[in-house]
């Protein structure tokens, strides 16, 4: 029997039982408890525990696939909550008066100790082995009631844990391992590449490892181009806008996201939450903006990595060239374009191996970027509109 906590996560006092000894011992110390399922792992306890909260915090997320369960089965795990029983005043009755007595049903409440409000677990160190519970604690005496009139209620998982996205963060969700995993394929990438331009002038080769001097100064920024047009499926959409805050971050970029209008975030600005940025999605492709926007801030520059989502909708190649187009042109030459450096450039299309469409203008600006494909990202998002 050990007691549940979940990284740096507030959950209610709660301890799992593994067999029908540990569940004994918890209700004769009157503790809330839950029994671990037979077969199952520490770590599918824990997505069990934070399905509601994943499931309302990106809900066009496929669950199901990701996680390997499903809501019937974490429906059916009850929640053992003890209630301590009050004792109540016989009433009492005139002698005149015949003996009629209504039952009085009696009133419960919680333990102060089992509130869930304001309780904040202690820190979980993560491991390399996804251990998701500290084991040499054991029972904390405090969590015990020393009384002998208790009676037990059998909870959902959505009554006594609920949902917890006031409390979880992105990057905490990550280190447990429930999020899709091409943001740490991303976030690896910007690492290595980004550990390749430092050590850069003194790699080497036959050995194998970074030798010389290190060249802190010469990382090269990242640059982040989202596009949430009509054309991408609203699920898919919808989840990029709730993730790209933290995907920044974690690779220290830029951001342009493109659709019916383009807006560019530089990486040390705050980003609007993903409601307010949710008016970014759907519409037409659009184009000058774009290119003003490649103009103002990214041309001219060496880019560690352009990491581009989007399908092959693009701000149509032509313009590059300065054609005119609706009675308006982005005056922006090949020439314009190769002035800019690009160490590799990640393409994220919706469906095929290809190059997303606001991404070809990187392709143009430096045919020497290595070119990195990634299709199976949106293979746990809804992919309908």
């Amino acid at each position: 029997m050990y007691l549940l906590k979940i990284g740096t996560i507030p959950l209610p006092k709660l301890y799992v039982c593994d067999g029908m000894r540990d569940a004994k011992q918890a209700r004769d110390l009157g503790i809330p408890y839950i029994m671990k399922p037979r077969g199952w792992s520490d770590e599918k306890l824990v997505k069990a525990v934070l399905w509601r909260t994943l499931a309302n915090k990106f809900p066009h997320i496929k669950w199901r696939e990701l996680l390997g369960i499903t809501a019937r089965s974490v429906a059916k795990l009850k929640i053992h909550v003890p209630h301590i029983v009050e004792e109540q005043d016989e009433p009492k009755v005139e002698a005149s008066t015949p003996a009629v007595i209504e039952e009085v049903e009696p009133e419960y409440r919680k333990n102060p100790d089992y509130d869930t409000c304001g309780y904040s677990s202690p820190a979980m160190k993560q491991t390399p082995d996804a251990e998701y519970r500290e084991t040499g604690g054991g029972l904390d005496v405090e969590d015990t009631i020393a009384v002998a009139d208790i009676e037990w209620e059998e909870q959902s998982m959505d009554r006594y844990i609920g949902d917890l996205g006031w409390y979880v963060n992105v990057e905490e969700l990550q280190a447990l391992h429930v999020l899709p995993v091409f943001l740490d394929d991303i976030a690896n990438a910007i690492k290595l590449n980004l550990m390749n331009s430092m050590w850069m002038d003194g790699y080497n080769k036959k050995l194998g490892a970074p030798l010389g001097h290190w060249q802190g100064s010469d990382q090269a920024p990242n640059l982040i181009i989202l596009d949430t047009s009509g054309s991408i499926p609203s699920g898919i959409a919808g989840t990029m806008i709730s993730l790209i805050d933290t995907l920044r971050h974690q690779a220290n970029a830029d951001l342009i996201i493109t659709s019916g209008r383009s807006e560019y975030w530089a990486a040390n600005t705050e980003l609007p939450d993903p409601d307010k940025l949710s008016y970014l999605i759907g519409g037409c492709n659009e184009c000058v903006q774009f290119y003003s926007i490649l103009r103002k801030h990214v041309l001219g520059k060496h880019w560690g990595n352009v990491i581009v989502f989007g399908d092959q909708d693009s701000p149509l190649r032509d313009d590059i060239q300065g054609v005119v187009k609706r009675g308006r042109t982005t005056n922006i030459t090949l020439q314009e374009l190769q002035s800019t450096r690009i160490d590799r450039i990640m393409a994220f299309h919706t469906y095929r191996k290809k190059m997303p469409g606001y991404g070809l203008w990187a392709v143009d600006a430096d045919p020497k970027a290595e070119i990195v494909y990634n299709t199976d990202w949106v293979s746990c998002m809804e992919n309908r509109w």
